[in-house]
């Protein structure tokens, strides 16, 4: 009994590969309208070419964007992750 909450994660991992589906996490600063749900949804499809079912948290540490995470792949669009992009570019020259 213990391993039946894994065991259903297995299961509907492997339901949604089947069927065509990614999971997203997607976080951003600030809440997001409809719109802005719908438009990310899109490029996230695109990029993984399956469709997505998002699910959707917010950090306002993030200072401004969204970081996507689709499975192992995580796609940093926040403002915090291009400042430190920028520090490490800075410090390495």
């Amino acid at each position: 009994m213990h391993a039946i909450a894994e065991i259903a994660r297995t299961f509907q991992s492997e339901i949604d590969e089947r069927m065509g589906f990614a999971e997203a996490e997607i976080t951003s600063a600030r809440e997001l309208g409809d719109e802005e749900r719908r438009t990310l949804e899109s490029q996230v499809a695109q990029l993984t070419g399956k469709r997505v079912r998002a699910v959707y948290k917010r950090d306002a540490a993030l200072i401004g964007g969204a970081v996507v995470r689709v499975g192992s792949t995580i796609y940093d669009g926040s403002v915090r992750g291009q400042l430190e992009r920028m520090k490490e570019e800075l410090t390495a020259q």
